[in-house]
């Protein structure tokens, strides 16, 4: 029996694994006089990722912010850890983009207790890429970065903090006012570090469910006001409720405003909870969706002291199919919690052919342990499986279900790279979306440049995938499975860097997914049952067989049982004997031995021999006259694409 074995062969694995060790290394150890913030989300000064607060859209880790939107702090250990934080040169989000000195901050507790504040965050905090970088000063350790303002714990936990402009002294938000920006504003500079006294920093502490950035250049006609075609590369780490770890870096994406959220469903809908609906890209209009219950997202790789990772389960065993045409169930055994696909290779096309006779099971958060999925026994061109038809199989165990959900991201000409950092390090995953669902993707006309959405349907390429870097789009998104695409007209979509309605990821929420494990067992073989009909007869024959006929009457005592073993001696089925007559349904194709005893034994059992009543011999048997030549109450045969009698 072929042996199902991790995707990934063993040796590579152990390399890739030492390799993850060494992939930490210089995560953790380079960094400690560094922060977490700007040169996470914005590695060169010429791009700038601003942290955005606003809340007339519901984004940003605002004054009551939604739980999803917070900025927390994690403290492993109050007596030894504070958090130090900056931002700075704030402005506020219109096209002259003025800079402000009203933003104040609160920190909160898990429970919502004000521990922090409210204070006025100081302007200019943090002035200066280079300052933003180094990260805060502590204690002398880093002489280029800037002061920070330090909040000293009394307890371990979680804490959130709240930023929002105020004019009463941090008691109340700014209200949005006519112009509707009079509580919005960006911090192109911003770093949140927990750190010892010493300084001695701790990476990895510092998440939200939906992080929010704008897109802002300092060489632009206005520094920092933030346009369209401004791009920017950030790159997160987002922590699944299962303990596994994906890196997602974004290479020149122009989303303006930037809102990445990593869950497991997707796209948060009214009335609509199948993961597999509801992680269709579709047009949300002007307002951010809700994505509660999202992953953790981290800045840098989370702490593994905090957030440990998850360990390798095992690829997935495909057993057997059982059952007949019509209703067979296919059994397998699961060993993690995560979702499932299996294959059926019924075109002899190696792999997966979408539209052919290949079959193609799908099935979401599937527990550990024995597990079923019935099949109507049709191959995937409708047309049914005969009985006894054997073919390939092949089955994943795929853990660290991702959707990232992202709002309002009008281009990404060079897609997204996405890659494993634990329980394994692998460099590149394969990316799947469906951007062609008409009832989601709708148009929005009749509003407006930017408040438009002119672009048609992408495509739907939800089986085949597409490793990373992938998932690009523009104002001219075509039909067929595409990589990075080139921008058309010069620069932005199909129109001007003033108007987003020509963009194919306006007022749009395009969703992608992904997994971080694919723990895949192999091909193997499998084979449809035959589903065949076994009967016979019991006679009390009372010379012997001295004539060489059966001729005696039928045994037509109760108390008789006929017992069907296969070739490992176990009990496929037993049937009492009724008027010397016993049959067997549905039986599948095999070797198999068929013993009569006067003791019906359980399914499944072993050591089962031949008996009679009391006062009987066993004097033959066999398929036909005069029997097999040993007299003992069994009969051996074999099965295979027509019933026995």
């Amino acid at each position: 029996m072929k042996q199902y074995f991790l995707k990934v062969p063993f040796k590579r694995q152990n390399i890739k694994l030492i390799g993850l060790f060494f992939c930490l290394f210089t995560l953790i150890n380079p960094i400690v006089t560094k922060a977490d913030g700007t040169k996470d989300v914005s590695p060169t000064s010429t791009q700038i990722a601003s942290l955005s607060i606003n809340p007339n859209t519901g984004v940003g880790s605002y004054f009551g912010a939604a739980d999803e939107d917070r900025i927390y702090i994690k403290i492993g250990d109050h007596t030894t850890e504070n958090l130090y934080f900056g931002l700075g040169n704030f402005f506020q989000t219109t096209t002259a983009a003025p800079a402000i000195n009203n933003v104040f901050y609160k920190i909160k507790n898990s429970a919502g207790v004000v521990v922090a504040g409210p204070a006025a965050v100081p302007t200019g905090t943090i002035s200066t890429y280079n300052q933003a970088v180094a990260g805060p000063n502590i204690a002398g350790t880093a002489p280029t970065g800037y002061t920070p303002i330090v909040f000293d714990p009394t307890a371990n936990g979680d804490y959130y903090i709240e930023l929002y402009r105020s004019t009463d002294a941090g008691v109340t938000q700014v209200a949005a006012g006519g112009s509707g920006v009079a509580n919005v504003f960006h911090a192109p500079f911003f770093d949140f570090t927990v750190a010892s006294p010493a300084g001695v920093r701790i990476p990895g502490r510092i998440y939200s469910q939906k992080w929010s950035f704008r897109a802002t250049d300092p060489a632009s006609a206005v520094p920092y006001a933030g346009e369209f075609d401004d791009p920017i590369s950030p790159t997160l780490y987002s922590y699944t409720t299962d303990k596994l770890v994906a890196k997602v870096a974004f290479d020149d994406i122009q989303p303006l405003a930037f809102i990445p959220a990593f869950n497991s469903y997707g796209i948060n809908t009214a009335g609509v909870t199948d993961p597999l609906i509801t992680r269709k890209s579709i047009t949300s209009g002007g307002t951010s969706p809700s994505l509660p219950n999202s992953f953790k997202t981290f800045l840098t790789y989370p702490d593994p002291a905090q957030y440990p990772p998850a360990v390798l389960a095992g690829a997935p065993i495909l057993k057997s199919i059982t059952g007949c045409p019509g209703a067979y169930t296919v059994n397998y055994f699961n060993t993690a919690p995560g979702d499932v696909k299996i294959i059926f290779d019924l075109n002899g096309v190696a792999g997966y052919q979408p539209n052919t006779a290949d079959v193609l099971f799908e099935k979401l958060d599937v527990p550990a342990g024995n597990q079923t999925i019935a099949w109507d026994g049709k191959n995937g061109l409708g047309n049914p499986v005969a009985g006894n038809t054997p073919f390939i199989s092949n089955v994943s165990l795929l853990r660290g279900r991702f959707n990232m959900p992202l709002y309002d991201a009008e281009l990404n000409v060079n897609g997204f790279t996405i890659s494993v950092v634990t329980p394994i390090a692998v460099p590149k995953v394969k990316l799947f979306w469906d951007d062609s669902d008409p009832t989601r993707m709708t148009a929005i006309t009749g509003q407006g440049a930017n408040l438009n959405q002119t672009t048609g349907l992408g495509i739907n390429n939800s089986v085949i995938g597409q490793l990373s870097a992938g998932h690009a789009w523009n104002g001219t998104y075509g039909t067929t499975l595409q990589g990075p695409v080139a921008l058309s007209n010069g620069g932005t979509g199909s129109g001007t860097p003033s108007d987003g309605s020509d963009d194919f990821g306006n007022l749009r929420t395009i969703n992608t997914w992904f997994w971080v494990l694919d723990e895949n067992s192999g091909d193997g073989a499998l084979r449809t049952p035959a589903c065949l009909n076994l009967s016979g007869s019991l006679f009390n024959d009372t010379d012997a067989l001295n004539d060489n006929a059966v001729d005696g009457a039928l045994y037509t005592t109760t108390g008789e049982y006929a017992v069907l073993l296969n070739s490992i001696g176990q009990v496929v089925k037993s049937v009492p004997i009724v008027n010397g007559v016993y049959n067997f349904t549905n039986v599948d194709s095999g070797d198999y031995k068929m013993i009569i005893t006067n003791t019906q034994p359980l399914d499944g059992a072993t050591g089962i021999v031949p008996s009679t009543p009391t006062g009987y011999i066993f004097t033959g048997d066999g398929l036909t006259t005069p029997g097999d030549g040993t007299p003992d109450g069994s009969i051996s045969f074999t099965l295979v694409n027509s019933d026995l009698a």
